[in-house]
C-alpha cells in the first residue's frame, strides 16, 4: 500500500483501461474499413466517404486513448520507484534526489513527446485533407458535388457555349419543349444570357434530380430523352436547365425566377411527367444543427436566401446576394453552410443579418434583412 496519498493502482488501472479501449477502437475501425470496401459503385460513393470519415475518426481517438493509457501507467511505475526511494530502499539521501530528479526528468520528457507526437498527427491529419483550407465535418460526397470538376450546374454556363452546343440545345431540348420557337442565332444568345440572370432556382432543383441518378446513366436518358453526361464527359448541366427552364417558360419571350412555391409545383411536376417520384416541401424547420442529418438521410436541401452574402471557399470577398437559390452540401463546424453557386462551393452564414436598401418601380427605397427559407427535396 502507498505510504502517500496518491492511488497508485486506480492510476494503473485507468491506464490499463484506456489501452483496452484503444485496441476496442482499433477492432471498430477494420469493422468499419471492411464494410466499406464492400460497398462497390457509383451509388455508394457518399456512403463511402461518409464511412471514411468516420474511420478516419476512429483511428484518431484509438491512437490518442492507448497514448493517454500508456502514459498513465508509466507514470504510475515511476512514482512507485520514487516513493521506494523515498522511504528508505534509496542507499543514501543524495541518491535518492538524484534518482527522484532522473525519473522526473524521464517522465516529463517521455509526456512531452507524446504530446509532440499527438500534434503531429493531427497537424497530418488537416495537412492532407482533400481541401485542408475548409473545416467541414460534414459534406456530401458524390457526382454533382466532389470538388473536381463543377461544383453543381452553373446558370450562366449556356451563353458561353459554342455554338455547337448552343444549336444542340435549341434543337432538342427548346424545339422539343416548344416546337413552335424560331430563335435565330442573336435571339438563340440573348436567350441564353435570359437565362442566366433567372435561373439560379432552376439550377438548384437539377442538381437535386442528377444526385438522384447518381450511378443510373441509362436510367437517366431513359427517363429525360438525352444523356446524364455530354461528349466532354461532363454531367449534362446545360440540358436538363433547358429542359426545366422550358417547362415552365419556352416562348421566347418571358423570363422570370422562381418564388420557392413555384419551384415546388415545377420539379414535381416536371419529374412525376417522366415517372419520377418527388417531394419538394417548403419549410423552416432546417438549421446548422439539423441540416448533416437531413443531409446523411438522404434529403436534398435548398436555401432560399435573401438580402445577405456568401464567400468563396477558396477565399476572397464576399458576394453580396439579393435573391438566390442554392443546394446546401453541408456545414463546417462553426455552423456555416456549404452552399454550391454558379457551380463552385460557397459559405454562407445562417446567423449573419445584413441590411440592404432597395429601390421600388415608383423609385422609392426602402430598406430589407437578411431572411431565409428552405425547400426539402425527397425522391422515392
Amino acid at each position: 500500500m502507498s505510504d502517500f496519498d496518491i492511488n497508485i493502482n486506480a492510476i494503473k488501472n485507468t491506464g490499463s483501461t484506456l489501452e483496452g479501449l484503444g485496441r476496442t477502437l482499433d477492432r471498430y475501425d477494420d469493422s468499419i474499413r471492411h464494410a466499406r470496401t464492400r460497398l462497390i459503385g457509383a451509388q455508394w460513393a457518399s456512403v463511402r466517404s461518409v464511412l471514411q470519415r468516420i474511420e478516419t475518426g476512429v483511428q484518431q481517438e484509438g491512437r490518442s486513448v492507448r497514448a493517454c493509457g500508456s502514459i498513465l501507467r508509466e507514470i504510475a511505475r515511476n512514482y512507485e520507484a520514487t516513493e521506494k526511494a523515498l522511504t528508505g530502499q534509496a542507499r543514501t539521501a543524495a541518491d535518492a534526489i538524484r534518482r527522484i530528479a532522473e525519473r522526473i526528468r524521464t517522465v516529463v520528457e517521455k509526456y512531452i513527446n507524446k504530446l509532440k507526437q499527438w500534434i503531429q498527427s493531427v497537424q497530418e491529419y488537416y495537412r492532407n485533407r482533400p481541401d485542408s483550407h475548409t473545416v467541414e465535418p460534414y459534406e456530401v460526397d458524390n457526382i454533382v458535388f466532389d470538388n473536381k470538376g463543377s461544383y453543381g450546374g452553373n446558370q450562366g454556363s449556356l451563353k458561353g457555349r459554342d455554338a455547337e452546343k448552343k444549336q444542340w440545345i435549341y434543337n432538342h431540348i427548346l424545339k422539343k419543349n416548344n416546337p413552335d420557337l424560331n430563335l435565330n442565332s442573336t435571339q438563340l444568345d440573348e436567350f441564353y444570357k435570359k437565362m442566366n440572370s433567372t435561373g439560379c432556382a432552376y439550377v438548384a432543383l437539377l442538381n437535386t434530380v442528377f444526385v438522384h441518378f447518381q450511378g443510373r446513366e441509362e436510367d437517366f436518358e431513359k427517363t429525360f430523352g438525352y444523356p446524364m453526361y455530354d461528349k466532354n464527359g461532363d454531367l449534362n448541366y446545360d440540358a436538363l436547365f433547358a429542359d426545366i427552364y422550358t417547362t415552365k417558360y419556352n416562348d421566347g419571350k418571358k423570363f422570370e425566377g422562381l418564388y420557392p412555391e413555384e419551384g415546388e409545383e415545377l420539379i414535381e411536376g416536371f419529374l412525376k411527367d417522366r415517372g419520377v417520384n418527388c417531394d419538394a416541401k417548403i419549410t423552416d424547420n432546417v438549421s446548422p444543427a439539423n441540416i448533416d442529418t437531413l443531409l446523411y438521410d438522404g434529403k436534398q436541401v435548398i436555401i432560399h436566401y435573401y438580402d445577405g452574402n456568401i464567400y468563396p471557399a477558396d477565399g476572397g470577398k464576399p458576394h453580396p446576394i439579393s435573391a438566390h437559390d442554392m443546394v446546401i452540401t453541408g456545414v463546417t463546424e462553426d455552423g456555416k453552410y456549404i452552399v454550391s453557386s454558379w457551380g463552385h462551393k460557397y459559405y454562407l452564414d445562417p446567423a449573419e443579418v445584413v441590411t440592404r436598401q432597395h429601390t421600388d418601380k415608383n423609385g422609392n427605397t426602402y430598406n430589407s434583412d437578411t431572411s431565409i427559407s428552405y425547400t426539402v427535396v425527397s425522391y422515392h
